[in-house]
């Protein structure tokens, strides 16, 4: 596990924060669209603010290298006794193969992943074992469902068709309606883009007979051994 990777850094190794003005125009202009169209042009001010933030969510949400996620992943399994005698090729190979499963996925993403498992907030993960590949990918994935919804959301309102009410005093209504929902939404409060504060799990560690009796029949914390191997 001690093999030594690349420490190169990209901008997915970043978590987007969370833009509680942009949210809040945002959720305005949603609420004023009618049958998928906007009442009247975003203001040229909006539009930059909403396509700049579009392209630092596409940014951070872009796939890791694969140096970046051979790293994580030799982290995470570091963590776990059963590692500790794994040879080097066999370290190598298990790596390679958990960033097949992680391809596509930010490294911010994966590192909020392991980081739950660590603290005990996956109900369905034993810290004391090694996640499969795939179930890594989707704790990661989890973590994108709300960056990916925003992007979705800034998409359809900068795409939107502009279909302003002929009478003008309908088109002053709507303009007075979108500044009172503007004013109107809490300035502090936390954004629908953010991720809920989560209750974490009771960890309940597994009794010490239960662990030396699974490090005798496997290998890899989840691979069986083979029976020559089990004998020894």
């Amino acid at each position: 596990m001690s093999k030594q990777l690349s420490t190169q850094t990209t901008r997915s190794s970043i978590a987007p924060a969370v833009d509680l003005p942009i949210a809040r125009e945002l959720a305005a202009r949603l609420s004023g669209m009618v049958g998928g169209a906007l009442l009247g042009d975003l203001p040229a001010v909006v539009r930059a603010k909403f396509g700049n933030r579009l392209a630092i969510l596409r940014q951070a949400c872009a796939s890791a290298g694969r140096s970046e996620l051979e790293e994580a992943v030799s982290g995470l399994m570091t963590r776990y006794p059963s590692m500790r005698g794994v040879s080097q090729i066999e370290a190598m190979v298990m790596v390679r193969a958990y960033a097949d499963d992680l391809d596509g996925v930010p490294l911010w993403a994966v590192k909020s992943a392991i980081a739950d498992i660590a603290r005990g907030a996956v109900s369905d993960v034993n810290p004391d074992f090694a996640p499969s590949g795939p179930r890594l990918r989707q704790l990661a994935q989890e973590h994108l469902e709300r960056p990916t919804r925003e992007m979705l959301d800034l998409r359809k309102v900068l795409s939107a068709p502009v279909e302003p009410p002929t009478d003008p005093e309908m088109k002053d209504r709507v303009k007075a309606k979108m500044d009172d929902l503007l004013k109107r939404m809490p300035r502090r409060e936390s954004s629908i883009y953010a991720k809920p504060a989560e209750k974490l799990p009771e960890r309940q560690a597994m009794p010490i007979d239960q662990l030396l009796d699974h490090y005798r029949t496997h290998n890899l914390g989840f691979e069986p051994k083979l029976k020559d191997e089990a004998a020894e």
